[in-house]
């Protein structure tokens, strides 16, 4: 979207800018098992949050959870203000979002 959008709305680009520089810093503590972990309590997916690599699951404190509900509602914010849609997992709609194919989502999907 931001490379799509940037020069005919950059004061939109630049609010989108600042949600994923704040999301940047709530996922990346205990990344990636954070990252799986907002996928399953926000969009259903079924993903466990345990790391591949050294096993185990981190340890989580309210407050990171609190920040990973808080980032999905900033998330669902943002994306309706810049009029972009987010898929929906209870609908079916992340399947086509693979590891592989992660690049590949539509223009105007989140």
């Amino acid at each position: 979207w931001m490379v799509a959008h940037w020069r005919a709305e950059p004061a939109a680009a630049m609010a989108l800018q600042r949600f994923l520089s704040i999301a940047e810093n709530t996922v990346k503590a205990h990344y990636p098992s954070s990252a799986k972990l907002y996928l399953r309590l926000n969009h259903g997916l079924p993903l466990s949050h345990r790391k591949r690599a050294g096993g185990g699951s981190p340890t989580w404190q309210e407050e990171e959870l609190t920040r990973l509900r808080f980032l999905f509602e900033l998330m669902e914010t943002t994306a309706r203000d810049l009029g972009i849609a987010v898929p929906d997992a209870a609908r079916g709609e992340m399947a086509h979002f693979s590891t592989a194919r992660l690049g590949e989502a539509a223009e105007n999907v989140w």
